[in-house]
């Protein structure tokens, strides 16, 4: 796992849930430090910039300053998603070629092309990154962009996940903020398909195991509540399952979670074996701190509990 991505995906979940003040300064310094000069960051300390990684650190910025934005170092990492924009409008693509070609020593453009081309997990991160930004102007391009990339990927596949629960809980992020009634009935869809996969125990697996898991449950959960009323049956026996997956030093676990396709593939339903927590790819990776899936599911019980209980909520960590 990486220093840097990993401390901007936790404080993009929990950083808006009133951490003190003193923890809320350490982690911005630490992620305002590890900006590169072209204006990204890297998965870790010293990795070319990606425009995932970038995405999730402008969220974890965005959501431990509030309205004290630093705005130069915010317009300087849009600036870098820009430039992982894909000609064709179909979405963001990860890395760019000069940078994937150094990481992986190869001039050969068709032997990188899954870790170039868009991919839906990561359009709808930089998106997602770009709505809570604020800056004026960007509604009917998030609008426009979540279409292309939709009728590019009509899977709705996370590219880098082992659940495609990321993308439909970022679809219904954005769409909360941004109403788009053909988009919107469009991810009905996909939640109503998500119904369908629960298990007997009121949680949801990955797509390489039959197994439930917290983290996919968590966002299963999260993209319900785009429905509230519709789903909350399906929510309240998903909330009853984390609660009870919850171990004695209140961390939560789960299975591999992240996954690195082989970067000439296009899709990760190409990949047939994967290995699991070991170097190189194709490998789907574990969660081995538990940092990553407790942080998504404590936001995803605040927000239960925002929603049904009190809009006003507030949590103390």
């Amino acid at each position: 796992m990486s220093d840097v991505w990993v401390t901007g995906y936790v404080a993009s979940e929990v950083g808006s849930l009133s951490l003190n003040a003193e923890t809320k300064k350490i982690i911005v310094e630490f992620l305002v430090s590890n900006q590169l000069q072209d204006g990204g960051w890297g998965y870790k300390t010293g990795f070319p910039g990606d425009s995932d990684s970038t995405a999730t650190v402008l969220l974890a910025l965005i959501a431990l300053t509030g309205k004290r934005q630093p705005k130069d170092i915010i317009d300087q990492g849009l600036k870098f998603l820009d430039q992982h924009f894909a000609i064709d409008h179909s979405g963001y693509g990860t890395f760019r070629l000069d940078v994937v070609r150094k990481i992986l020593s190869s001039n050969d453009a068709t032997c990188h092309i899954g870790w170039t081309n868009p991919h839906l997990d990561v359009t709808l991160n930089a998106l997602q990154a770009i709505l809570k930004s604020k800056r004026s102007g960007y509604s009917s391009y998030i609008l426009d962009t979540f279409n292309q990339a939709l009728l590019a990927d009509s899977a709705w596949e996370a590219y880098w996940w082992t659940t495609n629960t990321v993308c439909i809980s970022k679809a219904a992020d954005i769409l909360s903020s941004i109403h788009h009634q053909k988009l919107r009935a469009l991810l009905l869809k996909e939640c109503m398909r998500l119904v369908d996969c629960v298990t007997e125990s009121g949680g949801w697996s990955t797509d390489i195991s039959s197994s439930e898991c917290s983290f996919t449950t968590a966002l299963a959960i999260r993209s319900l509540l785009a429905f509230p009323q519709r789903f909350d049956m399906n929510i309240e026996s998903g909330v009853d399952y984390l609660l009870n997956c919850q171990l004695s030093d209140g961390s939560w676990s789960s299975g591999p979670i992240l996954a690195i396709p082989p970067p000439a593939l296009t899709t990760r339903y190409s990949v047939k074996h994967w290995r699991i927590d070991q170097p190189g790819f194709p490998n789907v990776l574990s969660d081995g701190s538990r940092a990553i899936v407790t942080a998504v599911v404590l936001q995803t019980l605040f927000l239960v509990a925002q929603c049904y209980f009190n809009k006003s909520l507030k949590i103390e960590l």
